[in-house]
Formats: C-alpha cells, structure tokens, sequence
C-alpha cells in the first residue's frame, strides 16, 4: 500500500512538472516566433538608414 502511495506522489509531481515544462515551451516558441519579425525590421530599419544616407550622397552631388 504504502508503494502505491509513493508511485501516485511521484506520478502527481511528474504531471506537474509536465505542465510547466509546456508552458515553458509555449513561451519560448513565442520568442522563437518573435525573432525572425524582429530580424525583418532590422533590415528595413538599416535599408531606411542606407537609403537615406544615398539621397543625401546624390543631393550633395547637386
């Protein structure tokens, strides 16, 4: 009796940690989902910088 006791415990635990281990798991596909946006306004945001820098290169041509 008492090892059934023991082995619902530690099934009890285990289930617990399981929860927490998918919603850690939810929260890094969250930051994973995140990076390439951020990597895409990175590259718009050094595109605007460059194209900027080229207008002023050709006004100064003027």
């Amino acid at each position: 009796m008492n090892r059934i006791l023991q082995l619902e415990h530690i099934t009890e635990k285990l289930e617990e940690q399981n929860h927490e281990l998918k919603d850690h798991n939810e929260q890094l596909e969250i930051q994973i989902m995140a990076i390439p946006s951020t990597r895409q306004q990175e590259k718009k945001d050094k595109a605007k910088v460059n194209l900027s820098e080229v207008f002023k290169s050709e006004q100064g041509k003027l």
